[in-house]
């Protein structure tokens, strides 16, 4: 249950938005993705991505190099969004230093695969409207095309305001049967958002 505090800056960030010119929030097409992976689901996605513009890097789990060999220098020329589908620890590690930038995981969704193909989609933080729907409506590992779409997609209007913030997605332990899609930006432009709880300060 919301506090009285909660409820207040929630009634402030609604009474701001059109001042702000943020009742949609501002395009930023996404320049990079990465993957950690050669499975179906993760060329998918890649290819998807590719598809729509956007450049993949798979880092096959050193995220290290991807670091300092790229991310470092990428982010203090200019703080670009990036996303990606990769196990939970490379998106960990990613959002850890994604931090000392000045950025912050704005979308998160946890991918578990059920068996015989069947898959659970929890989304957190911000992303584009009807996306729960899109990624219900995908089998097999179309499911990851779709997520690539929502990655790469520069309206992200919808904030999930009940319960399901990035804040709640870092409380989760996920098991190695979760695939993690997320989007790594500056929470600048999201501050009404922000104020709502759907991203983590």
């Amino acid at each position: 249950m919301m506090n009285r505090r909660e409820v207040l800056c929630s009634g402030l960030a609604v009474a701001a938005m059109p001042s702000l010119g943020v009742g949609r929030l501002p395009p930023e097409k996404l320049d990079m993705s990465i993957i950690d992976n050669d499975d179906d689901e993760s060329l998918t996605f890649a290819a998807r991505c590719r598809s729509l513009g956007v450049a993949t890097k798979n880092v096959r789990g050193n995220v290290s190099n991807l670091w300092f060999d790229d991310l470092y220098h990428y982010w203090r020329r200019s703080p670009k969004p990036i996303g990606g589908l990769t196990s939970h620890s490379t998106w960990f590690l990613l959002d850890m230093m994604a931090r000392d930038a000045g950025m912050r995981t704005i979308y998160r969704g946890d991918h578990q695969r059920l068996g015989q193909g069947a898959m659970e989609h929890r989304l957190f933080g911000i992303h584009p409207p009807g996306s729960a729907r899109m990624l219900r409506g995908a089998t097999g590992s179309r499911w990851a095309a779709a997520v690539a779409m929502m990655v790469t997609a520069p309206d992200r209007t919808s904030a999930d305001r009940q319960g399901n913030s990035t804040r709640h997605a870092r409380k989760r332990m996920v098991g190695n049967d979760t695939i993690i899609s997320w989007v790594i930006a500056s929470p600048a432009a999201f501050t009404p958002l922000k104020l709502l709880g759907a991203v983590e300060p």
